[in-house]
């Protein structure tokens, strides 16, 4: 299964070490290797993923690596775009587990109990939303907030997009896992 995962890069962050003398193809080279290196999570998040084209969205990002200060507007609409997806995955999450009565842990413990198996495959929503909630870079986070190692589009991330996108890149990636 293949993923478009956003990597959100606070530009401005010293760590990254850019410097107004380098010229912008040597910007970009850098901030994709922050960016790379600081997102490494196979275990966690994809087996494998393109690191220097969108992979199958590379015709609707055909640069993958988009500066703020190049198109605001467009790290603005993928950070909401983000959190959008993130609300929607959640919600099915949630779904499910009240469809199958296991969104009550002791409920669902004591059902687990007095059943001959190990349980019930099911539970494997409430491991997916456990992980994603604990703040884990997976698969299906889908996104990244590089410079906090912070995978969820929290509100205070929606705010500093939005109050100056120009101090943000987005690499975007094809993740398989």
């Amino acid at each position: 299964m293949h993923s478009l995962h956003r990597l959100l890069i606070d530009i401005t962050d010293p760590e990254l070490g850019l410097d107004d003398s380098m010229s912008k193809k040597e910007q970009i080279d850098k901030i994709r290797e922050y960016a790379l290196i600081n997102s490494v999570a196979q275990d966690y998040a994809y087996d494998w993923r393109t690191e220097t084209d969108a992979g199958r969205w590379s015709d609707q990002y055909p640069d993958n690596l988009v500066l703020g200060k190049d198109n605001p507007q467009l790290i603005i609409d993928e950070v909401l775009c983000g959190r959008n997806y993130q609300d929607h995955y959640m919600d099915g999450l949630i779904i499910r587990a009240k469809d199958e009565n296991i969104d009550n842990l002791e409920t669902r413990w004591e059902i687990v109990k007095t059943q001959d198996s190990k349980g019930s495959t099911n539970l494997l929503d409430i491991q997916l939303a456990a992980n994603f909630l604990s703040g884990n870079y997976t698969f299906d986070s889908c996104f990244l907030f590089v410079n906090d190692d912070v995978p969820i589009v929290c509100n205070y991330i929606i705010e500093q997009v939005t109050n100056d996108p120009s101090k943000f890149a987005i690499l975007f990636l094809d993740c398989h896992w």
